[in-house]
């Protein structure tokens, strides 16, 4: 599984200079990476996914990771189900679901089989989620000097208040667009 974000970014976000602290960015780096695929319930990386599905009767399954770039196989009842061609009976596919045309999904566990390349190729990811990983790792960054603190005295009598949230709702709101459509 590769990191979504460089350290170089998160250098630049954090205006850090020179690399005494790489080993510890990118730790950070792997650990947010790992949340926000946990978050999101999704693997992101452009690959070759298999599924097996419960056939439920309709013309339409939407497909667990995405976006999707190609199929391979389209079983139901281990009878494969040919590609489309001109509205011909088969399937088609667009970035999110598969549709059959003159089949269906027969009622059944387990019944119907998927192949297909879904995934974001590393230099491909949406900008909104590089930068929820950016600054996932920044608020740990610089939360290290924090822990277990919401605010600091200072002599000058000011106050120096900490965000304490798990999550803040920027990037909360940027994971959730990426949430799995299904679930498993």
């Amino acid at each position: 599984m590769a990191d979504l974000c460089s350290i170089d970014d998160v250098r630049k976000w954090l205006s850090v200079k020179g690399n005494d602290d790489d080993e510890l960015l990118t730790n950070l780096i792997g650990r947010a990476s790992a949340f926000i695929r946990s978050y999101t319930g999704r693997e992101l990386d452009a690959g070759s996914y298999s599924e097996k599905r419960d056939g439920h009767g309709g013309r339409r399954l939407v497909f667990r990771e995405y976006p999707v770039t190609a199929v391979s196989v389209v079983k139901i009842d281990n009878t494969a189900i040919p590609a489309s061609v001109n509205q011909s009976p088969g399937y088609v596919f667009d970035q999110l679901s598969l549709t059959l045309i003159g089949y269906r999904f027969s009622e059944g566990l387990s019944n119907v089989e998927l192949q297909y390349t879904a995934g974001y190729a590393a230099n491909a990811l949406p900008p909104d989620l590089v930068q929820a990983c950016i600054e996932l790792v920044s608020l740990r960054y610089r939360g290290k000097s924090h822990i277990g603190k919401s605010s600091d005295a200072l002599a000058t009598g000011m106050q120096t208040n900490y965000i304490v949230d798990d999550l803040m709702p920027e990037i909360k709101m940027a994971l959730d667009q990426h949430r799995r459509l299904i679930p498993v």
